[in-house]
């Protein structure tokens, strides 16, 4: 086993120069280690315009030390492969991050402007990366241009210069940006996978189209929920506490469920496909209580009695009879399931999601058994009622209640039973 090596004693001694630079690097370190706020409003916004100057001068400068320590090759005197693999053996960095250093050292050689802005800490890292990025793909363009782009760089904020240079790019060297297409194609990915905690993580890489048409649909769908969880949030006299991570993690999973609703040829309904094995008897036992397991899903998930009746509401449900050794002797056919004309009539009817104040329209809405059928609650139009996926949830774990008066209309309770006031109704140009 070989240990990151120590200082070594045998290193050239620095030179006077090396010594005063390290010097001021130290007494800038200590200056820092000892800061404590000087009112209480903490640091000042002055000191941290020209602390962000003065860093990016630091940078500047390392990145000039840097590329001229590389291009004499004295890592190579040590044995090293490369100049990163010699800082990932002797400093305190990842090889990845070292060779990124060195490439953009090398780089700022045939790109002077830039590197002038850069040393004098009107440019920071992050612009002088994308321009250096702009230079390796439009060599010539750039070297005629770069007194023009660093000083519409220097002016915009980090997010905008990008968008700036992918837009001259594509304008400098056609071909380089059909070359990043095809290559940005190729390494499109998405990963999903379970956890042993029984979630589900998602991950990958998008093409800009696919991730600007994602983004966008799902910050739409965020909105619409934001502004209905809100409401039923100050409805309730209750604080808000879902995050943006969580509300998006609701909103693709809404935009999965309506195109499982809309089925293959956009006509039919269809259903999410999950697979669980219920036991049927438990569930439907009186005693049985909201949070009992009742049974598992095919990766070996338990379910709750309370999640196992909403995903009954609106789903295909189907019998295996097992024998003696769990080996499946009977087969039942898909039963109890709203069909494609009463949930074209339940459309009509509840133009949506029926939770009071929300907007969700039928496509992304499950029809909910008021009394369930496993209890014996009939599935015809009076017993049921649309739902979006938050508040089918809400209902069943939640804790919320809804009910059908004899006059037709649906009465909602809060989980401590106080009904909850009915906001304006939603036009409905069938009644």
């Amino acid at each position: 086993m070989i240990d990151r090596a120590e200082p070594a004693d045998d290193l050239p001694a620095v030179s006077p120069w090396e010594a005063r630079v390290l010097a001021a690097a130290n007494a800038y370190a200590e200056a820092l280690a000892a800061y404590t706020p000087a009112g209480p409003d903490g640091v000042s916004p002055a000191f941290l315009t020209e602390h962000d100057l003065a860093t990016n001068r630091i940078a500047a400068g390392r990145a000039a030390v840097l590329g001229s320590w590389d291009s004499l090759g004295a890592w190579a005197s040590d044995g090293a492969r490369s100049g990163a693999s010699w800082l990932a053996a002797h400093t305190e960095q990842a090889r990845p991050a070292a060779a990124a250093e060195l490439h953009l050292a090398r780089a700022l050689r045939a790109m002077p402007l830039t590197a002038k802005h850069f040393a004098d800490g009107t440019l920071g890292v992050a612009k002088v990366r994308l321009l250096a990025e702009a230079a390796r793909e439009a060599a010539e363009p750039f070297t005629a241009q770069e007194s023009f782009l660093t000083g519409e760089v220097q002016r915009l904020t980090v997010a905008d210069a990008a968008r700036f240079l992918t837009a001259w790019r594509a304008r400098a060297n056609p071909d380089g940006a059909q070359d990043r297409a095809a290559k940005q194609h190729d390494e499109r990915s998405v990963h999903l996978s379970q956890t042993f905690g029984g979630m589900w993580r998602l991950d990958g890489e998008l093409e800009p189209e696919a991730g600007e048409i994602l983004r966008n649909e799902l910050d739409r769908r965020c909105r619409l929920l934001y502004k209905a969880q809100k409401a039923e949030a100050a409805a309730a006299g209750e604080r808000l506490a879902i995050t943006p991570a969580q509300r998006r993690a609701d909103a693709l999973f809404e935009l999965a469920l309506q195109a499982t609703a809309a089925g293959d040829d956009g006509g039919t309904i269809n259903v999410p496909a999950l697979t669980a094995i219920i036991d049927v008897d438990t569930l439907a036992d009186p005693a049985t209580q909201p949070t009992d397991v009742v049974g598992e899903t095919e990766a070996g998930e338990p379910v709750l009695a309370e999640t196992a009746l909403r995903w009954a509401c609106d789903c295909h449900h189907s019998r295996v009879v097992l024998g003696p050794d769990s080996v499946p002797v009977d087969l039942g056919r898909t039963a109890r399931l709203p069909s494609p004309a009463q949930r074209r009539a339940l459309a009509v009817r509840d133009r949506g999601c029926t939770f009071p104040g929300c907007d969700r329209p039928p496509g992304w809405t499950s029809a909910h058994h008021l009394v369930h059928w496993i209890r014996g609650g009939a599935t015809d139009l009076w017993n049921q009622a649309l739902l979006c996926v938050f508040h089918h949830h809400r209902v069943h774990e939640g804790g919320y209640g809804v009910e059908r008066l004899a006059d037709g209309e649906l009465r909602f309770t809060r989980p401590d039973g106080s009904v909850l006031t009915v906001p304006k109704g939603r036009w409905n140009p069938a009644a």
